[in-house]
């Protein structure tokens, strides 16, 4: 009787000790589960309005300030830029130049036809009042006289174009010649220009000028009046330029940009069928950036689904890292990433699927704070402490964080960058 009793308290004390060893991780299930559910709850009150009906044939809403995309239609569609190409010839002339250095036009930039600023050859002004000429008057002969000022010619500006574009991340774009006149090998994407016209903007000398509604210059001695041909700039309340552009192959183009208090929206339209549509489709898409850009920015946070012609059509990632060798995998405590020249913590973090507090926080940089081209970063964290770790886990193998993804294209992309967590 005695060791029966004794063999019942040790089964007793056994199941007591078994269903304590089971409480933390049924705590850390029910924290996944109550996660998740959170996270769907604010993703279905997070939905954005239908995207409106426009004309081009592409385009791009993009947030200035973290470069996320909020809204695309044929993104990565390569199309003639036309005069937006001018967009690109000040930024590099901008970064060569001082805006007051003296140019003499020559015979080659005074003979361009199409848009000219009315230039003679022989003209000596300084560099500053081309630019104007060029980016409100959308001037011809003043973005070759620019080019041929700052590099000695043509051809040799133009593979600093190229040069440059390569570095701020535009990666299906090629440009021919300073001014946008149509060529075989120039070309672009809505993608890659509202990348180029983001990184165009950061100069204040750049920015200045195309917010221009008109400006007085002295000419030769003579006074003269340069009105922006940029409809938008005049016509939609906080618009802060940016260019107006046409070409028979590549249609009524446009590359935008508003403020309203600290929201900051870049758009590029392609191929519109009008003048007057491009100015409708600027409008309205701006609008809609506006009223709905607490959810397209949550939307572009969180998922790679983003409204592409329509709500939650995928948007395939640009850019993807190529994964490091086993020994040095993202999220491993030695892996690390090189930042790119135009990198942004937001640019970054999405690239890896995970969020840009975490990212910040990993390596020490306040979310206001700069990185420089060739900084390291950890794109995670150790996988030891990924997540909730290995025991809060779906029948698929997927750890704590992929469970509050909504997507199954984000889980499989999450899976991809980190590896899947160890069985126990």
């Amino acid at each position: 009787m005695r060791s029966r009793g004794r063999k019942h308290r040790v089964q007793v004390r056994t199941g007591r000790k078994n269903v304590i060893q089971l409480w933390p991780p049924l705590l850390l299930g029910l924290v996944a589960l109550i996660s998740a559910a959170s996270v769907a709850a604010e993703a279905f009150a997070a939905l954005p309005a239908p995207l409106p009906p426009v004309s081009a044939e592409s385009y791009v809403l993009m947030d200035e300030d973290s470069g996320q995309i909020l809204a695309a239609k044929n993104p990565d569609e390569r199309r003639a830029p036309a005069s937006l190409t001018k967009i690109v010839t000040a930024a590099v002339a901008l970064n060569t130049l001082p805006a007051t250095a003296a140019v003499q036009v020559r015979s080659a930039a005074a003979a361009m036809q199409g848009s000219r600023f009315g230039l003679r050859a022989g003209d000596r002004e300084q560099l500053w009042k081309l630019f104007y000429g060029m980016l409100l008057r959308s001037g011809n002969d003043a973005a070759v006289a620019i080019a041929e000022s700052a590099a000695g010619s043509v051809p040799r500006f133009v593979s600093w174009m190229n040069h440059w574009a390569k570095a701020m991340g535009a990666r299906s774009t090629h440009f021919a010649n300073p001014d946008g006149l149509p060529a075989a090998s120039h070309y672009s994407t809505a993608r890659d220009l509202a990348v180029l016209a983001r990184a165009a903007l950061r100069n204040p000398e750049f920015a200045k000028i195309v917010r221009t509604r008109r400006r007085a210059v002295s000419w030769n001695g003579i006074p003269r009046v340069i009105s922006n041909i940029n409809r938008f700039v005049g016509d939609y309340a906080g618009a802060t330029g940016i260019k107006a552009g046409y070409a028979g192959s590549a249609g009524f183009c446009l590359a935008a940009s508003a403020q309203r208090g600290t929201r900051r929206l870049i758009l590029i339209l392609l191929g519109c069928p009008s003048s007057s549509r491009r100015w409708e489709d600027a409008s309205v898409l701006m609008n809609y950036g506006f009223r709905n850009y607490e959810a397209l920015a949550w939307l572009a946070r969180h998922s790679e689904a983003l409204p592409v012609g329509g709500i939650g059509t995928a948007l395939p990632s640009k850019g993807m890292p190529r994964l490091p060798a086993s020994g040095d995998r993202p999220g491993s405590s030695t892996g690390s990433y090189a930042v790119r020249p135009g990198d942004t913590l937001w640019d970054i973090a999405r690239r890896f699927g995970i969020s840009v507090s975490l990212l910040s926080r990993v390596n020490r940089i306040p979310l206001s704070g700069r990185i420089q081209p060739g900084q390291r970063l950890i794109p995670g964290v150790p996988r030891r402490l990924h997540g909730l770790g290995p025991s809060v886990r779906s029948r698929r193998g997927h750890c704590g964080v992929c469970l509050a993804l909504r997507s199954q294209h984000q889980r499989s992309l999450h899976g991809r960058v980190w590896g899947r967590l160890p069985r126990r």
